[in-house]
C-alpha cells in the first residue's frame, strides 16, 4: 500500500471511519491523498458555519498530515452543497487526482443513510476503473447503524494509533461529544475482537481486488 486515495464526504468523515489506518500506512511510508466531495457550506445546522468547519478541518489536516483537495461541490438555492453522481462531477474529481494509480482507494459505504454517502461511493466507485489495485468502503457512525448491506471483511489493528484518532476527531469541537468518543471507542474496541491481542480496530469492505 503505497499509494492510498481517501474519497470521503465530508469534513469529520475520514476520521471517523479510517484515520488510524490512514496513520498507520503513512508510518509505513504510505503516500496518503484525500478528496472530500462536499465542501463546508455557507449554513450546516446545530449552529455550526462554513467558517466553523473549515477551521477544524484545517486543524485535522494538519494533524494528519495527508495531501487534502476539496471538491468545488455546486450549491443549491439554499446554498448548500449539493452532491450529484453524474458525468461533470465525476470528470471533475478524476482531474484532482494527482496519480493515475493507486493502491487503495478507501470510501464511503453505499448502504450508509446519508445522501452524500451514497453519492461519493458511486463516484468513487465509477473513478476505481482501472485506477485502483483495491476499492474498501469505510464504517462512518452514525450513518452505517441502519447499514445492512454493509460487510466488513478487512479489519485493521490501529490499537497504537487509536489515541491519534481520537485526538483527529476531537478537531471538530462544535459537533463531537463525549457521546460520540465512546461510541467510537466501543466501536473500535468491538471490531478489534476478530484479531488476536488486538485492542482496536477499524472495519473496512473490500468491494474488489484486482491481481495482475
Amino acid at each position: 500500500m503505497n499509494n492510498i486515495l481517501v474519497i470521503s464526504p465530508h469534513p469529520d468523515d475520514l476520521e471517523i471511519g479510517c484515520a488510524g489506518t490512514l496513520s498507520k500506512f503513512k508510518d509505513s511510508g504510505a503516500i496518503i491523498d484525500v478528496i472530500i466531495t462536499v465542501r463546508p457550506s455557507v449554513e450546516i445546522h446545530h449552529g455550526r458555519n462554513k467558517e466553523i468547519v473549515q477551521r477544524e478541518l484545517k486543524h485535522a489536516m494538519a494533524l494528519l498530515g495527508f495531501n487534502y483537495k476539496i471538491f468545488e461541490t455546486p450549491l443549491s438555492q439554499h446554498g448548500r452543497p449539493q452532491l450529484a453522481c453524474n458525468n461533470d462531477t465525476i470528470t471533475a474529481i478524476e482531474k484532482m487526482m494527482d496519480k493515475d494509480h493507486y493502491d487503495l482507494i478507501i470510501t464511503s459505504d453505499p448502504g450508509d443513510y446519508h445522501q452524500d454517502h451514497k453519492n461519493t461511493y458511486n463516484i468513487a466507485n465509477s473513478i476505481c476503473r482501472g485506477v485502483a489495485t483495491e476499492l474498501w468502503t469505510m464504517q462512518i457512525s452514525p450513518y452505517s447503524n441502519r447499514n445492512t448491506s454493509f460487510k466488513p471483511n478487512v479489519y485493521v489493528d490501529i490499537s497504537n494509533y487509536m489515541n491519534q484518532k481520537i485526538e483527529a476527531i476531537n478537531c471538530y469541537k462544535s459537533y463531537m461529544t463525549d457521546k460520540h468518543i465512546n461510541v467510537f471507542n466501543g466501536l473500535a474496541s468491538y471490531n478489534a475482537n476478530t484479531m488476536k491481542e488486538s485492542i482496536y480496530a477499524e472495519a473496512f469492505e473490500q468491494k474488489f481486488r484486482n491481481i495482475t
